[in-house]
């Protein structure tokens, strides 16, 4: 007894149209929704990578940055940049950095971000610039579960 697709579909379409006809503007609790949502989203973008699907991934990532809020935008960025340096083609891992840059502009940037422009420069072989990011990733993340493997890598430069 429940309705196929295209009733539920015209039915919906209907509704809509009957909503929007009186001209008054509606809340759509975009702003309320993401709000709540935005504890996930770390857990959400984690699971999006792991899929290993990183074409769809980053073009997941291009649209929620399209039209994020503010205080998404540094999560959004750190993860697209994540898909260009996972993907590794040509360029990726400048398009990496520039975001891992960007990211790091915002007010609340993911402590991970600096990790992850700490270990670019080191892969890219400069080690200099590596530092400080590796060393404001251990301050921004005092329980980091690589925190020995990270001052490793600091004593050895």
């Amino acid at each position: 007894t429940h309705p196929d697709a295209e009733e539920r579909k015209e039915t919906l379409a209907e509704l809509a149209l009957e909503l929007n006809a009186d001209g008054v503007e509606r809340e759509r609790g975009t702003v309320r929704y993401r709000s709540v949502m935005r504890r996930f989203l770390p857990v959400l973008i984690d699971q999006e990578l792991s899929r290993n699907e990183l074409e769809e991934s980053e073009v997941l990532f291009k649209r929620k940055l399209d039209d994020a809020l503010d205080e998404d935008v540094a999560v959004l960025q750190f993860a697209l940049a994540e898909v260009y340096q996972r993907r590794g083609q040509e360029g990726d891992g400048e398009r990496a950095i520039e975001l891992y840059e960007q990211s790091l502009q915002s007010e609340t940037p993911p402590a991970a971000t600096y990790r992850a422009l700490g270990l670019a420069y080191w892969r890219s072989g400069d080690k200099a610039a590596a530092r400080p990011y590796l060393e404001n990733y251990l301050i921004a993340q005092p329980d980091a579960t690589d925190r020995a493997m990270v001052e490793h890598m600091l004593a050895s430069e």
